[in-house]
């Protein structure tokens, strides 16, 4: 098939199986209108591409014209996958890809099936799937509410890695056990515009604050990177104006997870746990 598009690839499948455009539509649930648009020089949705290969018996290698994976092969389907769909929609496509990834590491065809998974449990529930093995460690979230995929590569020195020096964990969680703190940083992530600059004054009006408190608030809230700020000169005296940092997300990341661990997980699709080495 040497270097042709998948497109390509998938009508010349298409002519050697005898089968015509609407019987492969048929076969994967899609309309004619989308083989033909592939066969014109379109790209199928990635999650498709399994099932296209399984139905012509084929590997996905063969598929995309090639005889052995490669990295920057894969590299390049996913990077065209990505960028095939509007840019609202990327980051809900690779979340797709995250979980091709995660059945892969199953040695499960496909994607996975969130309508399918989320119909056999509970509204309340979420469902989960995670990996630990001595190379590394994946968790991923595809319930209702509550969506996320990591991948953790073993790490091999983790006292260097996590626990160096001048990393104070305990200063953080202190930080964040006080009701005060923790509200202010939830109440200033739930502002609509999180790009508009504001003052020590949104904790004092907005939850009632004192305004030395507040201004140790804020202080705290940039010692992690979840604000910055600058000082400005209004009408002869210095004002401190802040706006949402570089680690403001991972605060969410943080909520997530600690969601898990207070809501313990019931609900798995996948779970395998075969580890003998220490977790830390």
């Amino acid at each position: 098939m040497g270097t042709q598009t998948i497109g390509q690839n998938i009508a010349n499948l298409r002519k050697e199986k005898g089968v015509k455009q609407d019987e492969l539509a048929q076969a994967l649930n899609i309309s004619a209108q989308a083989v033909s648009k592939w066969e014109n020089g379109g790209t199928p949705d990635i999650e498709l591409i399994p099932a296209i290969a399984d139905f012509f018996g084929v590997s996905t290698d063969t598929l995309f014209g090639r005889d052995e994976v490669s990295g920057a092969g894969l590299e390049k389907v996913i990077n065209t996958a990505i960028q095939s769909v509007k840019w609202e929609e990327r980051v809900e496509k690779a979340f797709e890809i995250c979980s091709m990834i995660e059945c892969g590491l199953f040695g499960e065809p496909g994607t996975l099936d969130f309508k399918k998974q989320e119909a056999n449990i509970e509204a309340h529930e979420e469902i989960f799937s995670s990996m630990i093995t001595d190379n590394g460690l994946t968790d991923m979230g595809i319930g209702k509410r509550i969506r996320y995929f990591i991948a953790v590569p073993e790490i091999e020195d983790k006292k260097t890695a996590l626990f160096a020096d001048g990393i104070d964990y305990t200063a953080l969680f202190s930080d964040l056990s006080q009701k005060d703190i923790f509200d202010s940083i939830v109440y200033i992530l739930k502002r609509g515009d999180q790009n508009k600059s504001f003052t020590k004054n949104l904790l004092v009006k907005g939850l009632g604050i004192a305004t030395e408190r507040a201004g140790v608030i804020l202080s705290r809230m940039k010692k992690y990177g979840i604000l910055r700020s600058q000082t400005l000169e209004i009408d002869d005296a210095e004002e401190e104006i802040y706006n949402i940092g570089t680690t403001a997300t991972q605060f969410v990341y943080l909520l997530i997870f600690a969601h898990n661990l207070i809501q313990v997980p019931n609900s798995w699709c996948y779970y395998n746990i075969g580890r003998g080495k220490p977790l830390l």
